[in-house]
């Protein structure tokens, strides 16, 4: 076994693996300093706790803007209505924060909250679609001609128009 400084193993006792009754010794040197500082069960902070909730709030928000401007700018998230822009972002940004994890100033965490984000919009976005033709459905099933929820101009509609009908 490697040699471990005395107060981890009076402190946690990993045969039993549970926390023994002996209080850590106080650290001496910068290394024993910082080792103490990377305590597994460390809680945060009201303070930190605070300023992680707003950060990944902002981001949230980041995401949301984005995402509204590419609807806005596009017409909707799905590329050629085809692709969803924001399960692609999802999917890129989980990837990197797999990528990056580990890294001691790594953004692992920022990029998964971003991604959570992105697969939160996705789902609302689907599931509200899946609703709205499961309406339909009913709608049409019971002899009630639905109206077009469809963005953009009903091509029959506008040859109709045009021909004077």
């Amino acid at each position: 076994m490697l040699a471990v400084r005395p107060y981890v193993n009076t402190y946690w006792d990993t045969t039993a693996n549970r926390v023994s009754a002996v209080e850590p010794a106080k650290p001496t040197g910068l290394w024993d300093w910082y080792k103490a500082l990377q305590e597994p069960n460390k809680t945060p902070s009201p303070f930190e706790s605070a300023v992680s909730g707003l950060r990944h709030n902002a981001e949230g928000a980041a995401i949301g803007a984005i995402l509204g401007f590419v609807d806005g700018e596009f017409g909707g998230l799905d590329l050629g209505g085809k692709y969803p822009v924001d399960g692609i972002a999802a999917a890129a940004l989980y990837l990197l924060s797999i990528r990056d994890a580990g890294k001691a100033e790594g953004f692992a965490g920022d990029l998964r909250a971003m991604s959570q984000s992105c697969t939160t919009t996705l789902l609302y976005r689907k599931t509200k679609e899946w609703r709205e033709n499961q309406k339909m459905l009913t709608y049409s099933a019971n002899g009630v001609i639905p109206r077009n929820k469809q963005k953009g101009v009903d091509r029959i509609v506008q040859a109709g128009k045009v021909a004077g009908l």
